[in-house]
This record gives C-alpha cells, structure tokens and sequence, in this order.
C-alpha cells in the first residue's frame, strides 16, 4: 500500500471515529436542553391547572351561597380576563 494510501485511509478513519464518538454527545446536549424546554412547558400548565381547578371551585361555592348576580358576575369576569390575556 502506497504511503499516500495509508495516510487517506488514517484520515477517514479518525474522522470516522471522531464522527461516531463527537454527534452522540452533542445531539445528547440537544436533547437536554429540548427536555428542559418541555419541563418547564408542563409545569406552566400544571400551576395553570391548579389556578383554574380553584376558579372552579370559587364559581361553584355561588350555587350553594346567597351572593348577589353582580359578586357572581365580577368574579366570571375576572376569570375570564385571566384566561384571555
């Protein structure tokens, strides 16, 4: 094998190895960084559950109270501000 040969092989080689053990840590590092985003995107809306389980219950608790339709109206629209924004 001529020695210009080994060298090109060498070469393809080592950016084969490099290729094989660089991509997966860097795709990895990706991954993370889209599983943090993903995290934070579930507990956003797992804080935006718990608000609107509580607006909920408030808007119940009017079936069972003698609140006058205007307490019953400022607090739907209230929540409903928060909802729309």
């Amino acid at each position: 094998m001529s020695s210009h040969l080994r060298v090109s092989v060498r070469v393809l080689a080592l950016v084969l190895a490099i290729h094989i053990t660089v991509l997966p840590v860097l795709w990895a590092g990706r991954a993370s960084n889209d599983s943090a985003e993903i995290t934070a995107i579930f507990a956003d809306a797992k804080s935006e559950a718990g608000l609107l389980k509580q607006d909920t219950e408030d808007m119940e608790s009017f079936t069972r109270s003698n609140s006058s339709w205007q307490s019953y109206a400022i607090t739907i629209n209230k929540v409903k501000h928060l909802y729309h924004e």
